[in-house]
């Protein structure tokens, strides 16, 4: 009890200071005029003032209090005019939410009212239980630029997670003063890991109390560097973990990985049982089978009688549903899903485990000797006697053992028997990931080109492509795929077959008939055309003077053009186009055409090569790309007798 009032001692002056101050005050706020014009520099928003105050009570209850001051300086910034702050009745609650807008001279001209605060679900649509809530409100929106000052506080009932310091979370945002302070009992004192740090930062402990604050001031805006990992490379960023957490009604410890897996094994446990009518139905397909026959028919069995559903309530955003009532209703959210894939093979006596993993393109890299909650996402790996099956459980359409963009090429924490453990996810190979294109084009006397093409799309070129959203729709949502992602300046879709290729290694295989008129333009008794008809480079990628951050091709991607050429009788070849080939570390470039008998074909191969660079070897890319570029726009030359 004395030290929880001391906390409250300590934090008084604190609390003095993330108060409104301006409150019955007459004399302007926060004038534009203030503001230094090095801070004003490609920006669309100034960060005034921010001050975070995070204060752990104890191993249950923490205090997240927020007092910022924006000015916006034109409608890029204008969506934070919409304040707002969220919470759920289970592990969170909204002790304070007020706010106030300036004008540029920093008059008042409006305070948020309480009858003008709306609450809604945070998520809209897909969640069967969403507990989350937003309180949220437009304020009035003087003439540019405008100040907004906000101020939040929320108790949660839990020490999981912490907010992270990014006093600078985007492009074209620029600071005055940005700070973040913690006040913890010594035992509940978090870990942290600074990312491009040069700021201020100060501890002291008094009377078994720790108080650790960060400060940075006079940030100007920076600039994301292109084919980086995002803002986060270049700007300062303090993360915060605990040691000894409470979530849930459950006690855990996230010192470790290995202690921060048992966590989440307490949470699964006894959460695996299914019916015996289900057991006897799993135990019935995978009869004579291999295991990994077994698994491939239980994964087929779960995507054929589940769907997916979002589940984001209290302890349910950690724990997943018994797999019992799973079996039941069908349906279930990533955890829920993947339990139930884990109950189902541990009925035929195989074992598996649920994964922690991060999904999405550009996931946030994971330190074996820093341990933080960064997960999102959840599946199944399933070791066999010659290789690891890795299972995404939330799709109906994913082939047996894909994971895609979505979760492969990263770290996962298995949850195990005997706690946690870091292991990372496949990375595919250049064979797995080949576009394979065939085109057969025939002329006519005035350049209009019929185009007969097959491609093949295999491995990550087929979620990358977004095929596995189209394969099993109707005819005009495939023409609307076609239309949008042809790289063709002008032609008509005649006619389209999309075939899915079941494999492990997803591939599928794209049929068109198409026109294209005045392909080959036509100046007295000349064609000119371009004999790469469509699969041209486009990206141009800006340099960067003085780079600072590596910059990585994240997937191999391999791509091969064969593209047969028929024209009247009456053509003959002026130029062709002299072979090219490149080859670097970036990948390798090839391409050639020949003609024989009035029949021109083109082929041509490109490979990009899976890797992270220094900053030094960027303008050689750029070299390499641009050189591509110009191989691709090369064009043939025919004149005709008429």
């Amino acid at each position: 009890m004395k030290r929880l009032i001391y906390i409250w001692l300590m934090l008084a002056p604190l609390a003095g200071a993330l108060a409104h101050d301006g409150k019955g005050r007459d004399d302007p706020k926060y004038p534009v005029s203030d503001i230094a014009p090095e801070l004003l520099e490609d920006a669309h928003l100034v960060i005034r003032k921010s001050e975070e105050l995070f204060t752990i009570k104890s191993i249950g209850e923490t205090v997240y209090r927020q007092h910022y001051v924006y000015t916006i300086l034109n409608d890029k910034a204008d969506p934070l005019r919409q304040v707002s702050v969220y919470f759920d009745n289970e592990t969170s609650k909204v002790e304070e939410f007020e706010a106030w807008v300036y004008d540029a001279k920093g008059e008042e001209v409006d305070k948020m009212k309480k009858s003008e605060i709306k609450e809604q679900s945070y998520v809209q649509g897909g969640n069967l239980f969403d507990g989350i809530r937003l309180m949220y409100s437009n304020l009035t929106k003087p003439d540019y630029p405008y100040t907004i000052e906000v101020i939040t506080e929320k108790t949660y009932y839990g020490t999981l997670n912490m907010p992270q310091f990014a006093p600078q979370w985007s492009e074209n945002i620029s600071v005055e003063s940005s700070s973040y302070t913690i006040l913890a009992p010594s035992d509940l004192k978090p870990r942290y890991r600074e990312n491009n740090f040069d700021g201020e930062f100060t501890e002291k402990i008094e009377a078994d109390i720790v108080k650790m604050e960060w400060r940075v001031s006079n940030l100007q805006t920076v600039e994301t560097e292109p084919l980086s990992w995002g803002i986060r490379e270049v700007v300062p960023i303090v993360e915060f973990a605990p040691n000894k957490f409470k979530y849930g009604g459950y006690e855990g410890d996230m010192s470790t990985w290995k202690s921060f897996g048992e966590y989440f094994w307490q949470l699964n446990e006894g959460r695996d049982k299914i019916s015996a009518k289900t057991a006897q139905e799993i135990d019935r397909i995978t009869q004579g089978l291999s295991n990994r026959e077994k698994i491939k028919v239980v994964y087929e069995y779960m995507q054929n009688r589940t769907r997916y559903v979002s589940i984001q309530l209290g302890i349910g955003g950690l724990q997943p549903f018994e797999a019992l009532m799973v079996d039941e209703v069908g349906y279930g959210d990533c955890k829920a899903l993947t339990n139930y894939t884990y109950s189902l093979l541990k009925s035929v006596g195989i074992k598996s485990y649920y994964s922690l993993i991060e999904a999405g393109m550009y996931p946030d890299p994971v330190s074996p000797d820093f341990t933080v909650d960064p997960f999102n996402h959840v599946i199944l790996c399933v070791p066999t006697e010659s290789d690891t099956v890795w299972l995404e459980c939330t799709s109906q359409k994913n082939p047996f053992n894909y994971l895609g963009t979505f979760t492969s090429d990263r770290s996962t924490l298995l949850i195990t028997e005997n706690g946690g453990k870091l292991v990372r996810t496949p990375r595919y190979k250049l064979s797995d990931n080949l576009r394979s294109r065939n085109v057969q084009v025939k002329f006519d006397e005035s350049g209009n080109a019929l185009i007969f093409e097959s491609t093949a799309y295999k491995g990550l070129h087929y979620s990358t492509s977004y095929l596995n959203q189209v394969v099993d729709q109707g005819d005009e949502i495939k023409k609307k795929w076609a239309r949008k992602y042809t790289d063709l300046a002008n032609f008509d879709l005649e006619s389209i077959n999309i075939k899915d290729v079941k494999t492990e290694l997803p591939q599928a295989v794209v049929k068109m008939k198409m026109t294209s008129q005045k392909y080959a333009s036509r100046t007295g008794k000349r064609f000119y055309f371009q004999p790469n008809l469509m699969s041209h480079v486009e990206d141009s990628f800006k340099p960067v003077e003085d780079r600072k951050s590596p910059f990585s091709i994240k997937y191999p991607l391999a791509f091969v053009d064969t593209i047969v050429y028929d024209f009247p009788s009456s053509f003959q070849v002026e130029y062709l186009q002299e072979p090219v080939s490149i080859e670097t570390e970036f990948g390798n470039y090839s391409s050639h055409v020949q003609f024989v008998q009035g029949r021109l074909t083109y082929f041509r191969r490109l490979e990009l090569s899976y890797g992270e660079y220094s900053p030094d070897k960027y303008d050689d890319f750029i070299e390499f790309i641009e050189k591509v570029k110009d191989a691709d726009k090369s064009k043939v030359v025919f004149t005709t007798k008429t």
